[in-house]
């Protein structure tokens, strides 16, 4: 039987072929993966920005906190007044960790 003439012929086209493949098989798991937990990633990147503000904030002199918590929103609360974050299982709990991890572990996160 004769082989097709798109086969490689010598043992090291079809190492290299066989190769091509697999790589081209790992970048489509990747892709896949990637695409799968888009919300993670958009998640991650979210929490940055946030623990990049309150860093600001904390940073600003008595003055600027005012301007700041005015553009981004903030509101400062107090031990007892803070309300119950609500829970989006699993990403709330994803989003306390990477925003304890981003702020220090003696900053509670709801």
């Amino acid at each position: 039987m004769k082989t097709p003439l798109w086969f490689p012929q010598s043992f090291f086209s079809r190492t290299l072929w066989l190769v091509l493949i697999v790589v081209l098989f790992s970048k489509a798991l990747t892709l896949v993966y990637l695409l799968m937990n888009e919300d993670v990633l958009v998640d991650r990147q979210y929490s940055h920005g946030v623990a990049l503000t309150l860093r600001a904030y904390w940073a600003a002199d008595e003055n600027d906190r005012e301007a700041i918590a005015e553009a981004a929103g903030l509101i400062r609360v107090v031990g007892g007044g803070v309300p119950e974050g609500e829970q989006h299982w699993p990403y709330s709990e994803i989003y306390q960790r990477q925003m304890q991890a981003e702020l220090g572990a003696d900053t509670e996160v709801r």
